[in-house]
């Protein structure tokens, strides 16, 4: 657990134990942090005890090292954290006055996607009793990798990990293209690492979770034929009037607030979820 850190904020004033808010941040699968969120209001206010979590991201944590017919995810491992980390949780919060019974799981955005794959994921099992979803979950477009394998590839190209270093005499330098490429990665320094680029497409995360989580081929299968965990436990979904919002730069916005009014849905929307770029053109109709 090397890579997992813990930020526990306890509540005060009332008798422990305590239940248990455990907060998975979003803004993105390569990069953000669980440290800016300060849970002391909360805990002050709800009388819970907040617990945020940095886990592995980008390359490092949503990799996959193993070709598809392979037996093992060989990856997922920023998703390994968050689960390890709540197995931490569960066997160790009732020494800051937790109740270990009493675990709700937060997500928000891709933290969302993150949390909802932990309530199918057999590893997750028995570790929660309740779970937020906001702005996200596992059924999201964007919340999966589609091609893990084409990434595992492209990696290996630019790390180097397709050819040998002593080829035989008389065989090909280049590795089989199914070889895990694990022991490969944990010889190039960690800065080679953070260099990868990948081929990306907006709105799209370059690198994150892919299936199969363990035996789960679908997740919508997953939730749907789950006997426990996800069926189980109490699930509040939420999200916001301008999803997506930050994800658009202001000439995105200039652009479709003009394709709105074109289109005569200017007036509630263009008012009320563009800052105000339109809004003037809008109360003029």
């Amino acid at each position: 657990m090397g890579s997992i850190t813990l930020d526990l904020t306890r509540s005060r004033g009332l008798e422990a134990p305590y239940s248990i808010f455990f907060y998975i941040h979003g803004e993105g699968y390569d990069w953000g942090s669980g440290n800016p969120y300060d849970g002391s209001v909360l805990a002050s206010y709800g009388h819970v005890i907040v617990v945020t979590v940095n886990f592995r991201l980008g390359i490092l944590g949503f990799l996959k090292t193993r070709a598809s017919p392979s037996p093992g995810p060989g990856g997922n491992l920023g998703l390994m954290d968050i689960v390890f980390a709540l197995q931490w949780v569960r066997d160790n919060i009732a020494a800051f006055g937790g109740d270990p019974k009493r675990i709700t799981l937060v997500g928000h955005d891709t933290g969302a996607a993150l949390a909802n794959m932990v309530l199918i994921s057999k590893t997750g099992k028995g570790l929660i009793h309740r779970a937020i979803l906001l702005s996200g979950s596992a059924l999201s477009p964007w919340a999966l990798i589609p091609d893990p394998d084409a990434t595992r590839q492209e990696v290996s190209q630019q790390m180097a990990c397709h050819l040998l270093v002593d080829p035989p005499p008389g065989k090909p330098a280049r590795r089989p293209s199914t070889d895990d490429i694990t022991d490969c990665l944990r010889d190039k320094p960690l800065e080679a690492l953070m260099g990868v680029r990948l081929t990306t497409v907006r709105f799209m995360p370059s690198w994150g979770p892919f299936l199969p989580l363990e035996d789960a081929l679908d997740p919508e299968f997953a939730m749907e034929h789950s006997g426990e965990g996800f069926i189980t436990s109490e699930l509040m979904l939420g999200m916001t009037t301008t999803e997506s919002y930050n994800d658009f730069s202001a000439s995105d916005i200039q652009v479709m607030s003009a394709i709105i009014i074109k289109a005569g849905l200017g007036r509630q929307f263009v008012t009320h979820d563009t800052t105000g770029l339109s809004s003037n053109r809008a109360d003029q109709d």
